[in-house]
């Protein structure tokens, strides 16, 4: 079992399931390259670097779970079981996960590369802009956003869309009323209040498929 996005990375590219991309456009170019990978029978997973405009090591992972064998191993199942298979095995595994403890440290991998206040530049960071038709520049395609409900001790994580407008500001796509984060972020304005949230990018591919579960309002 991998421990974070990038023995993830190192672990689907022993599997052959990875293909590197240097010098791709973050206009169109990328989220074109991504859709037609996507839609091919190999359907690899894309790690683009050198990206236009932006210096080497600002990386873009694309297509992460996007096959049988690659959800799986994010999911902790045997890679070589057959999909139907990998589907009856993470139904019975699912029946019995437990929530874990929340665990407080003092440092993480991620405050290695940190920027504050005056020091924040989004424009950094490869932001591409997906679709022909998209707004502008979406960091967040992918992005765990994690609001906490203003009454009680309830968190979600899921995953919305995160569009980039200037070096420090941001819109999360809360726009189905339906689901929990605006929901959470709807009772704070209601009260006449800014709700704080943390978005997460480059999390743990598990992490970004249970972004995606359904619980009942109210479940963390």
């Amino acid at each position: 079992m991998y421990n974070d996005l990038r023995e993830y990375i190192q672990q689907i590219d022993a599997l052959g399931e990875l293909r590197r991309i240097d010098g791709a456009d973050p206009v169109h170019e990328l989220g074109g390259i991504t859709e037609v990978a996507a839609g091919s029978a190999a359907c690899p997973a894309l790690l683009f670097d050198s990206i236009k405009g932006f210096q080497k090591g600002y990386r873009v992972f694309t297509n992460a779970t996007t096959n049988p064998r690659r959800a799986a191993l994010a999911l902790g199942i045997d890679t070589e079981l057959r999909p139907v298979e990998a589907l009856k095995a993470w139904k019975e595994k699912r029946a019995t996960l437990k929530p874990l403890p929340v665990k407080t440290i003092s440092s993480a991998a991620f405050f290695d590369n940190s920027f504050e206040d005056d020091a924040v530049d989004l424009t950094k960071l490869p932001a591409p802009t997906w679709h022909r038709n998209d707004g502008g520049p979406y960091i967040g395609s992918g992005s765990l956003v994690v609001t906490g409900d203003p009454d009680s001790d309830w968190v979600n994580a899921s995953i919305y869309r995160v569009q980039v407008h200037s070096r420090n500001l941001v819109t999360v796509q809360f726009d189905h009323q339906g689901r929990h984060g605006a929901i959470i972020a709807r009772k704070y304005w209601d009260q006449g209040k800014p709700c704080p949230i943390a978005i997460v990018n480059g999390q743990d591919p598990a992490l970004f498929i249970s972004g995606f579960e359904y619980l009942p309002e109210g479940g963390s």
